[in-house]
């Protein structure tokens, strides 16, 4: 049959088939209350890598590993593979509990691996950081502490005004790391 002007062939549509959608407290309570653990489990570990960074500080060995002629890049580079291949392992576990522990049973094991790692080299970042500004650790481990859990705060700001905020507020609260990560 030829073509003639006006007739348009017919399109037809159909939804794509979509399981009834449920209300699921188990995944409201997990999604606000696992963010808050994982960020509270780091606040340890980021204070004290710092405490050990600026330990070195305080004790002046890194001076005298200058003055043999080691670079600071070289120093800043042993303490990131030191503090992340002591996370890696922490890493590694909680990707495992987190998977097979039923508690994110739809999540690839390696993106979510990626996505700890991630988070685990900006911490490092932040470790560095804060160790610039100090010379005694005690002091250097409760401000990185401190500051670490603040960066969590505007998330719980953002999770209760979802609805009315912009979204440019929502993009310079996610800048904040541990706000980004929950």
């Amino acid at each position: 049959q030829a073509y003639q002007y006006g007739s348009m062939p017919g399109a037809y549509t159909q939804m794509f088939p979509y399981p009834c959608w449920m209300d699921d407290l188990y995944l409201y309570i997990i999604s606000r209350t696992l963010p808050m653990c994982l960020v509270i489990s780091w606040v340890y570990v980021v204070a004290m890598s710092t405490r050990r960074v600026v330990y070195e500080k305080e004790l002046q060995l890194t001076e005298i590993m200058r003055s043999m002629g080691m670079t600071n890049g070289i120093l800043w580079l042993g303490w990131g593979i030191t503090i992340l291949s002591s996370t890696t392992i922490t890493n590694i576990i909680l990707t495992i509990i987190l998977k097979y522990g039923k508690i994110t049973t739809y999540a690839d094991p390696v993106l979510l691996f990626i996505l700890l790692s991630l988070f685990t080299l900006n911490n490092i970042a932040i470790c560095f950081l804060v160790s610039v500004f100090f010379t005694q650790s005690k002091l250097a481990a409760i401000i990185s502490a401190i500051l670490f859990f603040s960066t969590y705060l505007p998330y719980m700001a953002v999770t209760l005004q979802e609805d009315s905020l912009d979204y440019s507020t929502k993009f310079l609260s996610s800048l904040c790391s541990t706000t980004a990560f929950g």
